[in-house]
């Protein structure tokens, strides 16, 4: 089994309630204050197969980034993107959905980009998601 963003969609809202009905894969309501977007990552991960072939190869990774729509508020924007940053960083020895997680890097913080067109602030977490390999 591969890990999806919508695996990733869902352990968000078992994280930060406060997201429930305000996510999305691949997408954001714009016409809404706070939701948040998950999307592919843009960083690669590193091609690893192990000697014996991809049935061999036990773990993988998985390039997520996270964009938080929050707010015209910029305090209340950097402390939820803090708060959500702080919940994911260095997580691992749990399950997301039947995927075993051994780690969650979220290093380099939350990314400020600024203001949409309406105001809204938002910031960005770029997430590299090693997951063990499910037959």
């Amino acid at each position: 089994m591969i890990l999806t963003l919508a695996h990733v969609k869902d352990w968000i809202k078992e994280i930060a309630p406060e997201t429930v009905g305000k996510i999305a894969v691949g997408t954001i309501d714009a016409n809404k204050e706070c939701f948040v977007g998950v999307y592919d990552g843009k960083r690669s991960p590193p091609g690893r197969i192990c000697l014996g072939g991809y049935p061999q190869t036990r773990y993988a990774q998985k390039s997520v980034c996270i964009l938080l729509h929050w707010s015209k508020t910029p305090t209340q924007a950097e402390t939820q993107a803090q708060s959500l940053w702080e919940h994911m960083s260095g997580a691992g020895g749990f399950l997301m959905g039947e995927i075993p997680i051994v780690l969650v890097d979220a290093s380099g913080g939350p990314v400020n980009v600024g203001r949409d067109e309406y105001g809204v602030c938002e910031y960005v977490i770029n997430l590299m998601i090693v997951y063990e390999r499910v037959n």
